[in-house]
């Protein structure tokens, strides 16, 4: 039997971050993933500034448009434009960025089994067993990294009382020129077509990526309001080809759960490390992924298996934001006659709420900042829209 000091389950930015740093620190890593790579992956492939701060090596050659302008959409017939010419942030497509990060974690050392299905785990002094379809492999640590919902959790008996997803469906479109032309290198977001949430368009460099998503766990039937969607925008309708859709759970963050048993912790959307309010998920992968590599580490260096220092770390630095976070969310969503007039009308919140996306504020900044400015709001909307 194969002896790994760490099995990771799962290939996506949270795994194969993981993985990553732990080969960096010259430690034998096996990843695991039951698809071939590379492969599509449902996801809107939004890829914030502060995600790609997380990596020290070249990721241009995955980054398929540099985002400048945001049209949002929050009543009917009005809508925000945003700009900014240095960019908003980046986008990727799935199969190309997580290829990427493998390749990477291979370059350190990694190991890489594609097509091999973790069917169990068992618990043994001092080690895990793995069983795959394939094989069965031994390691001293554990990471669940498998998405949601997440089979290493559930059988670890972690995140058991996790029943808060949103629901999205994406698809990638292939339109005309003149449609991709366009849409340019602006996103866009429609909150009023579905309740709690937005649907989007996200330009790719040589297609379109749309969905919807919404935060609540049955917001009703998610591919008609994807076709009504596509046939509302003129840069979606008509389009040449649909050549990957899917729907799929979204976990929402903000919750505190226990992530971690002897040996084992959890990363990704695995542990729910998704932004509550926006639904981005891939820079919160990537942290996990870092704190997850830095616990085991140092583990190891202190000759023992607890993981709790994971568990507090990200509570610190994460759960804490997202809840935050929900906050924004509940007042945006709960109240939308007061919320959505003031974001319509102002500029300041809306330059808030880019930053926040953007890594230069966290949730609490921005909710701590928009309490302060409220009573000037209350009293501008008694005498017109805020501005």
């Amino acid at each position: 039997m194969k002896h790994y000091p760490v099995i990771v389950v799962g290939a996506g930015p949270a795994g194969s971050t993981c993985a990553y740093h732990l080969a960096r620190q010259k430690v034998e890593v096996l990843i695991l993933d039951q698809a071939r790579m590379p492969r599509l992956k449902a996801c809107g492939g939004g890829f914030p500034e502060k995600t790609r701060a997380l990596y020290p090596f070249d990721l241009s050659p995955v980054l398929e448009t540099t985002v400048q302008s945001a049209t949002i959409s929050l009543q009917p017939q009005r809508k925000i434009f945003l700009q900014r010419p240095e960019g908003m942030g980046y986008m990727v497509m799935r199969d190309k960025f997580d290829a990427l990060l493998v390749e990477q974690a291979k370059a350190q050392g990694s190991h890489f089994h594609p097509e091999e299905k973790c069917l169990s785990i068992q618990a043994e002094p001092n080690r895990w067993l793995v069983r795959t379809d394939r094989d069965t492999y031994a390691a001293d640590f554990l990471v669940g990294a498998d998405g949601v919902p997440s089979r290493i959790a559930r059988q670890l008996g972690l995140m058991r009382s996790f029943d808060r997803y949103g629901v999205a469906i994406g698809a990638e479109l292939r339109v005309s020129d003149q449609q991709l032309a366009r849409q340019g290198a602006g996103v866009t977001f429609d909150f009023h077509h579905v309740p709690k949430g937005y649907a989007w368009i996200f330009p790719k460099a040589d297609h379109l990526s749309v969905g919807v998503f919404s935060t609540l766990t049955k917001p009703g039937n998610v591919k008609a309001a994807l076709r009504a969607f596509i046939e509302k925008e003129e840069n979606l309708r008509g389009f040449q080809e649909m050549f990957y859709c899917r729907g799929h759970l979204m976990p929402r963050g903000g919750v505190y759960h226990r992530l971690v048993t002897e040996g084992a912790l959890l990363v990704g959307d695995a542990a729910a490390m998704t932004d509550p309010f926006f639904g981005e998920g891939i820079y919160y992968a990537a942290r996990s992924g870092i704190l997850a590599g830095q616990a085991i580490v140092r583990a190891m260096r202190e000759n023992h298996r607890r993981l709790e220092s994971y568990d507090q770390e990200i509570y610190r630095t994460l759960v804490r934001d997202f809840w935050w976070a929900r906050f924004f969310n509940f007042c945006f969503y709960r109240f939308p006659r007061l919320s959505y007039p003031i974001v319509q009308h102002s500029s300041y919140l809306q330059e808030l709420v880019l930053d926040v996306n953007s890594g230069k504020l966290s949730y609490q900044e921005c909710v701590l900042r928009v309490i302060f400015l409220s009573p000037y709001w209350a009293l501008k909307w008694e005498k017109g829209p805020a501005e």
